[in-house]
């Protein structure tokens, strides 16, 4: 009979995966009988949250049962002397009201609960000190990274729009999303046009050629969107974006001015100027 009902369960899960066994699954993991691992796994701080709101949970229901017959007594033993009708209706009545009873009492420990999720999912995505050093010093301090960086980053442009870069004023940007090139030569009478008109990873691109050959990059988030999305590459700024930029510009000639007079380097990259 046992095999019999074994046979029953196994068939249709056979059929269901279409007798594809998982051996990875049934394989013998002698690892897992290490009794260290073990200990750690029982003394980790979830499975003592876990084992901590199991309890309170059935600390709840035998406080719930007790208050629910406390309260309803009198109803729980008169319903013996009514009809089978009467005894259903008062039971759905009866039932409904323990539910209520038991989720009333629940409800402080569901918010801790999930406050001490929080706290503990915080807690895990946390690194160490030593570990950010070793994260930054791998990723931001090895010239080799950074090497290979800039040329992923320079492989996405052609020479076209390199030279475009180079020929640009100034390059605004929304700093992860958008890179707009900005011609302007007042002294022709050229009014300020875009020359390079890039998003997403181009974007990041164009910066890092840009800040690598000494074009300023100006960051201006609502700006460079508005001008990102109202023109077109080789189309004249124009109205209120046209004072808009040559309000930069004039900005940036007084920093420029300003680095002249102190005998410094001008630094306009991580800059956002406000208008």
């Amino acid at each position: 009979m046992i095999f019999i009902s074994a046979l029953a369960a196994i068939i249709p899960s056979l059929i269901q995966s279409k007798f594809i066994l998982a051996t990875e699954a049934i394989k013998l993991d002698f690892k897992k009988l290490d009794i260290v691992q073990g200990i750690k796994r029982l003394v980790d701080k979830r499975a003592l949250k876990n084992l901590f709101k199991a309890l309170l949970f059935l600390a709840i229901f035998i406080s719930s049962c007790y208050f629910f017959i406390q309260s309803y007594q009198s109803t729980l033993l008169f319903t013996q002397r009514k009809t089978i009708w009467h005894i259903i209706y008062d039971w759905r009545i009866l039932t409904l009201k323990f539910v209520l009873f038991f989720l009333l009492f629940s409800l402080p420990i569901l918010f801790l609960d999930a406050l001490c999720e929080y706290f503990l999912h915080h807690s895990e995505m946390k690194m160490e000190k030593h570990e950010v050093k070793r994260e930054y010093k791998e990723n931001e301090g090895n010239p080799e990274i950074k090497s290979a960086r800039s040329g992923a980053h320079q492989e996405l442009l052609n020479a076209e729009t390199k030279q475009a870069i180079a020929q640009s004023s100034m390059i605004l940007a929304n700093p992860t999303h958008i890179a707009i090139g900005i011609y302007f030569d007042p002294d022709n009478s050229i009014l300020p046009l875009v020359a390079v008109r890039m998003a997403n990873q181009y974007a990041l691109a164009v910066q890092a050629y840009a800040k690598q050959i000494g074009i300023p990059i100006v960051r201006n988030i609502k700006l460079a969107r508005q001008i990102y999305h109202r023109y077109r590459l080789y189309e004249t700024v124009v109205k209120q974006d046209l004072l808009d930029v040559i309000d930069i510009f004039i900005w940036l000639k007084q920093v420029e001015m300003a680095a002249i007079l102190e005998n410094s380097p001008i630094e306009t990259e991580n800059s956002e100027q406000k208008l």
